[in-house]
């Protein structure tokens, strides 16, 4: 009886260590998973900001209108509302957003996100900094009277395997191990980050 249950203690430690084993891979699979899902919306959201401003851009809407049309297409992976809201939650910022966002496009009132900032260090409401997460919009001319338009994320962070901040990357934040480019990667819009192209029709339109 007692050669039994010590073969049971054995068995019952090796059934805890390997459900322990699979419940780490599954959550390293998860959270993988996720932030793939993460970069793809991010990336389809950079995709719309382009040709959003893109089409500012060829009727003759001035630099800084085209900033905002792509600022506003890419609010769904641009972080937290710094500038311009509160913390009511996440039901009320989007009413919130909704009432707010023709006033900021016309230039009336001012919005603020995380991976807005041009200079890298826009912070949080937790009030530790983001890293150098922003957000590149650039206008070219190109040949045969089309515009092109670049948005990308620069240095945008995988949170899902690096924790929110850069504390938690550089602590014991869940998945900290996992590593990509630094725990950032940059989002570029188009093919290839190629950029979107339109026909430039501003000429007609400023006649």
């Amino acid at each position: 009886m007692r050669a039994r249950g010590h073969r049971g203690v054995n068995c019952s430690g090796q059934v805890m260590t390997e459900t322990l084993i699979c419940m780490l891979v599954l959550c390293g699979f998860f959270f993988g998973l996720m932030q793939v899902f993460h970069i793809v919306v991010a990336n389809m959201l950079v995709d719309y900001g382009a040709w959003s401003a893109a089409r500012s851009s060829i009727v003759g809407f001035d630099k800084q209108l085209v900033t905002r049309s792509a600022q506003v297409a890419t609010i769904g992976a641009s972080g937290k509302m710094t500038r311009g809201g509160n913390d009511s939650g996440i039901v009320d910022q989007f009413y919130l957003e909704k009432s707010r966002i023709p006033h900021f496009l016309s230039g009336e009132i001012y919005m603020e996100y995380d991976h807005w900032s041009t200079s890298g260090e826009s912070k949080q409401h937790d009030g530790s900094k983001d890293d150098n997460t922003r957000l590149e919009v650039m206008v070219k001319d190109s040949l045969n009277d089309t515009k092109t338009v670049y948005v990308n994320f620069l240095q945008y962070p995988l949170l899902f395997l690096t924790g929110s901040s850069e504390e938690g990357r550089r602590g014991d934040s869940a998945g900290g191990s996992f590593s990509l480019r630094g725990d950032w990667t940059d989002i570029k819009a188009g093919v290839d980050g190629n950029g979107v192209t339109l026909k430039d029709y501003s000429n007609i339109y400023l006649e």
